[in-house]
């Protein structure tokens, strides 16, 4: 792809961002097309091989890190075009056809992103989970805390996991708003990092679970010592 068609797709995802975390987004949906996805979450594998691998898989991420300057460039020139569109208050992009968003008209958005914080995955959560529940008309009130619970549990997913890509999977299933995060881990003895303070027995591994307790209707923690994994789930009326 050139410039355009890697930023229309990126776009395409339903974020937002400014142009320097857009282009961000770019090295890393190739990276993460690179790396593929770990074993440990291969039923997912059909939603990556068609939304990441198939269309970014022969992308040259050395080529566009050193060309960072072309993707940003090519989204001065889809504002020109009106393909993009500026939101406030923070004076960022976003596709202005929102029906083009992967998810549009669908209750379910099953997505994958980084584990590296450089990258900017925190911002590419938020901005696609605040279009998702915009989509649906929810409450700001409402959103504004799914907002805050998506962002503890994507911060703890990132900061445990052990390989670069991680899914995540949110949906609406009638007056419901439901999250899973699925993130990998070392092998680790649970018992030991508590021990050493790593862990606090009262957040079972996740920092923030105090907090998303307090905005979240039901939440759950699962830790598969098979699979090496760690899969959050939660869900918040939204009705």
């Amino acid at each position: 792809m050139d410039a355009s068609g890697l930023i229309s797709y990126v776009m395409r995802q339903g974020v937002h961002g400014d142009k320097e975390t857009i282009a961000k987004w770019v090295l890393m949906l190739i990276r993460m097309a690179r790396e593929g996805l770990p074993e440990n979450i291969a039923e997912y594998q059909n939603y990556f091989q068609q939304d990441v691998q198939t269309l970014l898989g022969d992308e040259d991420l050395n080529y566009w890190t050193k060309n960072e300057q072309k993707l940003m460039l090519a989204i001065d020139a889809m504002v020109k075009e009106k393909k993009i569109e500026i939101i406030d208050p923070f004076q960022e992009f976003r596709l202005a056809n929102h029906k083009e968003w992967v998810f549009y008209g669908k209750d379910k958005d099953i997505f994958f992103t980084a584990s590296d914080l450089q990258a900017q995955p925190l911002q590419f959560i938020r901005s696609r989970v605040k279009n998702f529940c915009e989509m649906h008309r929810l409450s700001e009130a409402t959103t504004d805390e799914i907002i805050i619970s998506v962002t503890e549990a994507a911060e703890n997913a990132i900061k445990y996991s052990n390989r670069y890509v991680w899914v995540f999977h949110h949906e609406i299933q009638g007056s419901e708003y439901k999250i899973r995060a699925i993130n990998s881990v070392k092998d680790i003895d649970l018992q030991d990092e508590i021990q050493r303070g790593k862990f606090s027995e009262d957040v079972s591994l996740m920092r923030g679970v105090l907090v998303m307790s307090r905005l979240l209707d039901k939440l759950d923690l699962e830790r598969d010592t098979q699979k090496k994994r760690v899969e959050f789930y939660g869900i918040k009326k939204i009705a």
